[in-house]
């Protein structure tokens, strides 16, 4: 069968509907960027703010981060539906609620690489599949590989990338659920019920497993398998802007077929996964990233592929601030803790505790409605934020490094700052990474990796005119803490 569909002229969305109280039955995972500051004061969530709840919500919230379960209560269900959404709880559904397989249909977009969707398709034996070629050179070896393992196989009439591949195969699914998958992916086994299990939430558009890289024997190849550009972490998190997760790969994405057919932006050229994850979000949708569930990808198997992969990722970044703003920041923060960390990157700790201390006063003044402590609650969160230093030291390479290393040649102090951001941001990666390289060999690829990126972001910036993609997002003032949350008939928060 031949399909091609055009470039995309509406990339509109339907909308997931009302906010419904979460399903009962599952248990929480507290987000790695939430503190729970006692009194029923909540810090965290995607963006972050202050949420006060009420004594029964308190103690509700106290019992989920222990573990418990969420009860078939409506104000309990309301309440954890407000902070799933805010991204401040993570849910873990119970085994007997995962959907059924038949609900499923894997859609694969391959242009050449016959052996490997070879491998693939003798993983998918109890699955009903879709290939879509995207013109191979050899599409009769295609052809016959999928008669082989007796799957359906759709070509395209013009290639059109991965995104376009992927548009047409989801046009043939009639199930539930659609899952795509690279013909390049290795699955592990178990890898789908976890995956399955989060659209018990009605709300759930999209979830991705951890995509982690094969282990080789080189230490270019052990730092991919620790640090792949495709492996977003080891902890559960909600997926959209701003968020400890912003984006996740399509290498595997399950997704609700009504959101469909046409998902990727065909005009893309790149970032068309995180392009439409955005879009999902923007919609209303809940996006999950679920670490338990885990697929392997293969890495670039030469160093100039290893260098062009990570330098593309880079020029993806003025296209996506092209169509989604502020979302696509390099840099987001309240000023005074942006300016009070360059200083003391330019090695100047004094100027960066003034900003520290205005921080701090700043924020004690928007608390005193809040708190009886207000001093002491402003003190707690400036700190609680002080401890995203090596992320931003990271993006500030993978943003900046051309002017930086620039600057670097002419300024002392420059000099120092870039030696300051390079290690803490590096050494940060190294350690969360559990990689068993040394610290020396972890750190050469790691800045190679940032900076090649940075190349790519520049090059982007300069060919699209959109300096944008440069420009960081500051806050003037902290965002507003959430009063507690009122139901029609009673305090549940």
């Amino acid at each position: 069968m031949s399909s091609t569909f055009p470039a995309l002229a509406s990339l509109g969305l339907p909308s997931p509907g009302g906010p419904d109280p979460l399903p009962s039955g599952c248990t929480f995972h507290v987000d790695s960027n939430t503190t729970y500051l006692g009194q029923g004061v909540v810090a965290g969530g995607s963006p972050f703010r202050l949420r006060q709840l009420s004594d029964q919500g308190a103690l509700a919230f106290e019992s989920w981060a222990a573990g418990g379960p969420l009860e078939a209560a409506l104000s309990q269900q309301q309440l954890a539906r407000r902070l799933v959404d805010d991204g401040v709880l993570h849910p873990t559904w119970p085994s007997e609620v995962f959907l059924d397989f038949d609900d499923v249909t894997v859609v694969i977009p391959i242009r050449d690489r016959p052996e490997q969707l070879n491998d693939l398709l003798a993983q998918l034996e109890e699955f009903r599949v879709i290939v879509v070629d995207d013109c191979s050179e050899d599409v009769n070896e295609i052809r016959r590989i999928t008669s082989l393992h007796n799957v359906r196989l759709v070509t395209r009439d013009r290639q059109g990338g991965p995104g376009a591949a992927r548009n047409t195969g989801m046009h043939e699914v009639t199930t539930p659920l659609t899952v795509f998958i690279d013909s390049d992916c290795w699955l592990t086994p178990e890898w789908l019920p976890p995956l399955l299990a989060h659209f018990t939430d009605p709300r759930v558009g999209a979830v991705a497993p951890r995509i982690q890289g094969s282990r080789g024997a080189s230490s270019r190849e052990r730092f991919e398998h620790d640090a792949s550009p495709l492996d977003v972490g080891s902890s559960p998190s909600l997926v959209r802007p701003g968020s400890p997760v912003s984006f996740l790969p399509s290498a595997t994405l399950l997704l609700r077929t009504r959101l469909g057919p046409m998902l990727f932006d065909e005009s893309l050229n790149g970032g068309e996964d995180v392009d439409l994850v955005w879009r999902l979000a923007e919609s209303g949708w809940l996006v999950r990233f679920e670490p338990s569930s885990v697929v392997h990808h293969p890495m670039r198997g030469t160093l100039h592929g290893w260098f062009a992969q990570r330098y593309f990722y880079g020029t993806t970044a003025a296209p996506l601030e092209q169509r989604h703003g502020d979302a696509a920041a390099p840099l987001k923060g309240p000023f005074w803790n942006l300016l009070g960390w360059l200083f003391v990157a330019l090695g100047l700790p004094g100027l960066g505790a003034v900003c520290l201390g205005v921080s701090v006063e700043l924020l004690r003044k928007r608390l005193q409605s809040f708190s009886d402590s207000p001093l002491r609650l402003a003190w707690d969160l400036s700190r609680f934020s002080w401890q995203h230093t090596p992320a931003l030291c990271r993006q500030l390479v993978r943003t900046y490094a051309p002017l930086m290393i620039l600057g670097s040649l002419f300024s002392r102090r420059l000099r120092r700052a870039l030696l300051v951001t390079l290690s803490v941001g590096t050494l940060d990666r190294w350690q969360k990474s559990g990689s068993d390289l040394d610290v020396a060999s972890f750190s050469y690829w790691s800045v190679l990796d940032d900076v090649t990126y940075a190349a790519g972001v520049w090059s982007g910036v300069l060919k699209m005119k959109r300096p944008g993609a440069l420009l960081p997002r500051v806050t003037f003032t902290w965002r507003k803490p959430v009063p507690p949350f009122q139901n029609s008939s009673s305090q549940h928060t």
